[in-house]
C-alpha cells in the first residue's frame, strides 16, 4: 500500500525523504503543499484533494503539522476522495 506524506508550514516535501529512506520498502511519495502558483491554505487543499482523487490503489496518507490538519479535513470527506472499496476497510 502507498504512503503518501504531507508536510507542515515552513517545511517541504524534502522533510519526509529520511522518513522515506527508512520505509523503502513500501512505496510512497511526499508531496509539496505549496509550489509555485499556491500561496494560500486553501489552494493547497484543493490541489491536495485533486492529487488524491486520482489515485487508483490504496494509500495511507501521513500529515505532520499542517499536513496532518489536511488529513483530517479529509478525512470529512474521505467517501469521496477514497474508492468505495477501499472505504469499507476504513473504520
Amino acid at each position: 500500500m502507498k504512503l503518501i506524506f504531507l508536510h507542515g508550514l515552513g517545511q517541504s516535501a524534502d522533510s519526509w525523504k529520511e522518513v522515506q529512506d527508512l520505509l523503502a520498502d513500501y512505496p510512497s511519495e511526499a508531496l509539496d503543499l505549496f509550489p509555485s502558483g499556491v500561496g494560500t491554505y486553501q489552494e493547497a487543499k484543493e490541489r491536495i484533494y485533486q492529487h488524491l482523487s486520482k489515485e487508483t490503489e490504496p494509500f495511507v496518507l501521513v500529515g505532520l503539522s499542517l499536513g496532518l490538519h489536511l488529513h483530517w479535513s479529509f478525512q470529512v470527506l474521505r467517501y469521496q476522495i477514497f474508492r468505495p472499496w477501499f472505504c469499507q476497510d476504513v473504520h
